[in-house]
């Protein structure tokens, strides 16, 4: 599927510096291949040795039990560590309560129908925290170029149509491409904060869309 927007000028009077100019967007639709999830725990206690220590017992707890489910160590790493002071407030003045600390874990995991069962495992170990998941293609350059061969095409198209519309000839070798910059094709799952708890989670990826976008510049003549 490819849609686009197009629109012309015309710069001056002899055919050299008569310009078209049009946007073409190429699309092109995948399956992705590996899920991204970012969760972690935030823990809050008295204070900072505390918060520390009773996160990072639950992140080791967390951590093994992803490694049972047979995600390697190199596909876990740290995405954050964060610390915070928390304060209350009595009559106008600041009262240090304790201290928050999160860690947040970057999981990939290249089973794609496991993904459900890997934020229930890591909830279940003591994860309360679910930033993201994101569903992406191990090769998306490959996929990248297909889109942007079909902008190209879309561009050329639209030129040509509005060529006829003007009843002149189209110059089809561009005089200019450039490319404008796309979000990659990622599929996202609604961030959460979980409880201690939580029932198994059905997660379906679905499937990416690659976009590309260009403006492109054609020359025409009467």
């Amino acid at each position: 599927m490819v849609y686009g927007q197009s629109f012309y000028r015309e710069t001056g009077h002899s055919a050299s510096k008569k310009r078209i100019t049009v946007v073409g967007v190429g699309e092109w639709k995948i399956q992705p291949t590996e899920a991204q999830i970012q969760l972690g725990v935030r823990e809050e206690q008295k204070t900072l040795n505390e918060a520390q220590a009773i996160s990072t017992s639950t992140m080791t707890r967390i951590i093994q039990g992803l490694k049972e489910q047979g995600i390697p160590e190199e596909q876990i790493q740290t995405a954050s560590y964060q610390v915070f002071p928390v304060y209350d407030y009595d009559e106008g003045t600041q009262v240090l309560r304790g201290y928050q600390v999160e860690h947040l874990l970057q999981i990939t995991v290249k089973e794609l129908e496991k993904t459900g069962e890997i934020v229930d495992t890591a909830v279940q170990n003591g994860a309360n925290i679910v930033n993201s998941i994101q569903f992406t293609s191990s090769l998306p350059n490959t996929y990248k170029q297909q889109a942007l061969s079909i902008a190209v095409f879309n561009a050329v198209e639209k030129a040509e149509a509005i060529a006829r519309s003007m009843g002149v000839q189209l110059n089809q070798t561009p005089l200019r491409v450039s490319e404008q910059l796309q979000t990659d094709g990622i599929a996202p799952f609604s961030s959460t904060t979980l409880m201690a708890k939580a029932e198994a989670v059905p997660i379906q990826p679905g499937e990416i869309t690659i976009k590309s976008r260009i403006i492109a510049e054609f020359s025409y003549y009467s």
